[in-house]
This record gives C-alpha cells, structure tokens and sequence, in this order.
C-alpha cells in the first residue's frame, strides 16, 4: 500500500454505518449479502470468562510493575480495574474497522515481549501547526487518537494526550469487551496468539465501556445472540477489505478571556 492509502478491514454482517470511504460496487454489496448470510449460520454466542485462571510467576512480576505506572494509573482513574492475561478469542468487539499493522510480533510463549505490546510506550503527540488566527489555533496529526484533555495540575489546565497505549478488556453487563489495542489484537491474532496480558476492567455504564460514538456497534447489536467478536476480523467472510486515503486529524481551540464578578464558590475553589 502506498504511503497516501490505507487498508481498511471493517465487520461487514451486522449493518452498515455511514462512512464516505467505504465503496460502493456491486462487488460489496454482494460480500455484504454473503457475510450477513454466513452469520444465520453461525451458532449463538455464549460467553466464557477470558480471563486466565493462573497467571506465570514472570508475568505476574511483570504487570505488578506494569500497575504501578504513572500513565496507567492516569489513564484508569474512577475505574474498577486490574490486570491479568485474557483469551482474546472470548471477545466482543464494539469496533466496526481497524487498520491492520505490519509490525512484527513476538512468538507466543515469549511473555516478556507480549507484556511489551500490551503495556506500550506512551502514544506520540506529534502535530503540525497549520494555522494561527487571531484566538484560534489549529494543529494537525495523523495520530487519530491525540486529543485535549484538562490537566491535573495549575500549570497545565490543558494538555494533549495520544490515546490510551494499553490493551484493554471490560466487561459489561455480562459481556466482555475488549475495549483498547484493536489493531494489536488483530496482529496477535492473525499469528496465531490469543493469551494475552492486560488491562481488565469492570465497566459500570456504557460511558466506562467506550462505545458511545455513532461510529461504533450499538449496545442492541452488542447484546444480540451471536454479536461481533474480535475474531471475525480475521475472517473474510465476515469482513470487507478496501482501501481509502490516509487521514489526518485536525483540533482547533479558540482561547477566549472574560472578566466576571467574583462568587463566594468562585473564590473557594480558588482557595482549595
């Protein structure tokens, strides 16, 4: 593929959401027909505990260090979580697309290097300034994930973050999710690794779960009887594969000022 497209790989048999990029030949009409097909005939889905029941004395040591990282303990702040090791082929996947990597992966018995993958270094926040006017500042990533995020301390009230570098899995209302490292998870699938390390959390609304843009699968197909799984990426059938131009990311922030009487709850939060 060349370096202004991308491959995309979307699940293709539970409905379609609008998306620009997508074709519209008859040759996808058609797959779409076939994959919708293909599903009636798969059996309902019954959820298993991915979780692993006894987790490597070596990986053990290696996610307690993992638990302890500033950008974690960040990242999971007012959720239930922990870590552990998942089955990846026990998931739902709340995700229409991904966009497959061609990193290389470890074998998998190499645990050492799948905690690596799961716990990664923390996201690139690369940008471009491509306009300055007056208040408003405008910058431009091909991160899709960089974002504004309020700060935790007085001197950075706003900062830019580039998406969570963990692999994370959640359950919700009685199923399990994996809720972060889609591409990841292909990768290690696609090899032939399901036993993963990660993040594990118990997600008490759909908010905590991530699911709440319309470009992903509604909590209706999310709770039907044989709803989409992190494996049916890997099968053609259940999938389309096209290409669409690369994309970049574009924030735009307007600073304003304004001058307003002072409250008394104004002032107590200055004082706290």
């Amino acid at each position: 593929m060349n370096a202004s497209h991308v491959t995309v790989r979307e699940l293709a048999a539970w409905g379609i959401d609008d998306n620009p990029y997508r074709p519209t030949s008859d040759a996808v009409t058609t797959a779409l027909d076939h994959a919708g097909t293909f599903l009636a005939t798969l059996a309902p889905f019954k959820q298993e505990d991915p979780r692993a029941s006894h987790i490597p004395d070596e990986v053990a040591s290696a996610l307690a260090t993992q638990s302890r990282r500033a950008d974690l303990i960040e990242e999971m702040n007012g959720l239930d979580w922990t870590t552990g090791i998942v089955d990846l082929t026990r998931l739902v996947s709340f995700q229409r697309r991904i966009i497959p990597g061609e990193e290389s992966l470890p074998i998998a018995d190499d645990w050492s290097s799948l905690v690596a993958i799961a716990f990664g270094p923390v996201a690139s926040i690369a940008y471009d300034v491509i306009e300055r006017k007056g208040p408003v500042l405008t910058i431009q990533t091909e991160n899709p994930n960089l974002q504004f995020r309020a700060g935790n301390t007085i001197e950075t009230p706003l900062v830019l973050h580039g998406g969570s570098p963990f692999l994370e899995v959640a359950q919700y209302h009685g199923r399990w999710f994996l809720r972060d490292g889609y591409h990841r998870a292909y990768r290690l699938l696609h090899a032939g690794i399901s036993h993963v390390p990660a993040v594990i959390i118990q997600a008490k609304t759909l908010a905590e779960l991530g699911p709440v843009q319309p470009w992903f699968f509604n909590e209706e197909t999310l709770g039907c009887v044989r709803p989409p799984l992190v494996t049916d990426f890997i099968n053609d059938t259940l999938t389309l594969t096209y290409t669409r131009p690369k994309l970049h990311k574009r924030l735009r922030v307007t600073m304003e000022e304004t001058v307003e009487p002072a409250t008394t709850q104004h002032l107590k939060e200055k004082t706290t």
